[in-house]
């Protein structure tokens, strides 16, 4: 373990476990809750400076990698479904922008997608992808479900529609194209629905933000460096106020912006649990 959180599948199905109390005391009235289920394929998590195999298939073929990508995923799906609980999207990879499972995005520009279309297909980052999808649509088959595929990137300010068609053009038959977005990090909400907007009408899939947040407060409640901070490194924070009502604004404007894209479904929030416990070093710093 690295720390972190650890949150393994024997993590995942505890909450799964909870979320199934949830559901049946409350789901005849306030309906059923469905969980995402956030697949990284690597021992700890996964963003865009990150994207490491795990150490137990680092040394893989590509083929064997593959093979335990599908292995694992259809595992997964077994395991928590085993809980009670209904599973309304898997996702393949976190933050993939450039790679997934040890493997690196191909060196191709859009331009050329359609005529390096064999060339994206046989490419590793491509066939992680692939596997984690089909291994999706053969539970599916298998079990009478019918559990969406979401792939995940971020950058939406300069990502466009790169990556979506880049996997629809390689073959990877996902569902929904999820992105993660931080108004301090990653522009306008405007620009936030057009860019979902061109990738579900290009790809003709659904659209969602996978992660967002905001802060109410500049006071550190851990010890830890705040992620956002009126005056850090010239982040604008001027378009939502520091405070309560400003964390409320920005998440409704970013659910406007998600719910109003083309084929938009809606949002996530990252991470409603977390809240600070106190400052988490001594004086001296340990």
């Amino acid at each position: 373990y690295y720390g972190g959180g650890n949150n393994d599948l024997e993590m995942a199905k505890t909450i799964c476990g909870y979320i199934k109390e949830y559901n049946d005391a409350y789901k005849n009235t306030l309906g059923e809750v469905k969980v995402l289920v956030d697949l990284q394929y690597s021992d700890f998590w996964a963003d865009p400076e990150k994207q490491a195999a795990p150490k137990a298939w680092a040394e893989l073929s590509i083929e064997d990698k593959v093979q335990k990508v599908t292995e694992f995923t259809n595992y997964c799906l077994t395991e928590i479904s085993a809980t009670g609980v209904t599973i309304g999207m898997v996702q393949i990879g976190n933050e993939t922008n450039t790679g997934i499972c040890g493997t690196k995005v191909p060196s191709i520009e859009e331009k050329d997608f359609e005529a390096e279309k064999e060339t994206l297909k046989n490419s590793d980052y491509i066939k992680i992808f692939a596997a984690g999808c089909d291994a999706v649509d053969q539970y599916n088959t298998d079990h009478g479900t019918t559990v969406k595929k979401v792939v995940h990137f971020t950058d939406p300010h300069t990502a466009g529609t790169f990556y979506a068609k880049m996997l629809k053009t390689g073959g990877v038959n996902y569902d929904v194209y999820a992105t993660s977005y931080y108004p301090f990090w990653h522009g306008t909400t405007d620009n936030l629905k057009t860019m979902l907007s061109a990738i579900a009408e290009a790809c003709n899939v659904e659209v969602m933000v996978a992660e967002t947040q905001y802060v109410y407060t500049n006071d550190d409640y851990d010890g830890a460096d705040n992620q956002a901070y009126e005056g850090k490194n010239n982040i604008d924070l001027s378009k939502w106020p520091v405070s309560v009502q400003g964390q409320a604004n920005e998440i409704r404007d970013v659910m406007y912006a998600a719910a109003n894209a083309e084929n938009g479904i809606g949002m996530f929030y990252w991470e409603p649990a977390w809240l600070g416990v106190g400052n988490a070093y001594n004086d001296d710093g340990t």
